[in-house]
């Protein structure tokens, strides 16, 4: 596969006179689709679509990337070990954001004098004035982190 045909956007290919569609198989086809139904019910259930279209427009990039990797990954695996290291690589440079910019809001007084150590430096970010809410930064690292303490 070739990266060449991993760009291409319409879903038949037309060069080459096959039929081959443009999305590959894969395990997760049957819910981004149901997803994507969601989001168009949730466009139709809105008070404002305006309010809405970031997150849409930031739902279809993430699924057209998707398919995009799924595409020029393929079966290879040097290509496959390649996203691995750029996923991981990823995740391990947003380590020092997250502890800089998150908002450590405790439960546990014993923690405190952890949460201590990192006060919140990055201030003053677009949607993040006073910086990171805790709930995402904590999802958006459980994405990451046990897949690196596999490889480790």
């Amino acid at each position: 596969m070739d990266l060449d045909r991993s760009l291409r956007s319409p879903p038949l290919d037309s060069r080459s006179g096959s039929k081959e569609v443009a999305l590959d198989r894969t395990p997760l086809n049957v819910a981004l689709a149901l997803l994507l139904v969601m989001a168009l019910i949730s466009v139709y259930a809105t008070f404002d679509v305006e309010f809405s279209l970031p997150k849409l427009a930031g739902l279809l990039l993430g699924v057209f990337v998707f398919f995009g990797l799924v595409r020029f990954v393929g079966e290879n695996e040097g290509r496959l070990r390649l996203a691995v290291l750029a996923f991981c690589d990823g995740g391990i440079a947003l380590v020092p954001v997250y502890l800089l910019g998150t908002q450590w809001k405790l439960k546990l007084p014993l923690l405190g004098d952890i949460a201590g150590l990192f006060p919140v430096r990055l201030t003053g970010l677009p949607g993040a004035a006073g910086g990171f809410n805790a709930n995402p930064v904590g999802g958006s690292a459980i994405l990451f982190l046990p897949l690196l303490f596999l490889l480790v």
